[in-house]
């Protein structure tokens, strides 16, 4: 059986995502500043807001797909912008559309 790099024992107490004050801008555009949220171990969250308002880059940033400017993501004990791959072995993930296959 593989090992992980990610203590199962250290992740007990952890929460299933946390936030730390990330930014995200596209050139002059700010998506998101300074977002904080922790997420506990079987609670279920929805994200509302307007078009534009960043849920669709949040969620890209937790699934590693896009980096953060500034600030951490933390996913199950995996950092996405640096351990996508272990992440994707912990995840998954359902497009609304097919345009991040290319097809």
């Amino acid at each position: 059986m593989g090992k992980s790099s990610i203590s199962q024992e250290s992740n007990v107490s952890a929460a299933a995502i946390k936030i730390d004050h990330v930014q995200k801008q596209f050139g002059k555009n700010v998506v998101l500043e300074n977002v904080s949220l922790e997420i506990p171990r079987g609670q279920t969250l929805a994200l509302l807001g307007r078009n534009g308002a960043g849920k669709t880059t949040l969620i890209r940033m937790l699934l590693g797909l896009l980096k953060p400017d500034a600030g951490s993501i933390d996913v199950d004990g995996c950092d996405p912008a640096r351990e996508a791959i272990e992440l994707r072995r912990r995840v998954g993930y359902l497009a609304e559309d097919q345009t991040m296959y290319g097809w």
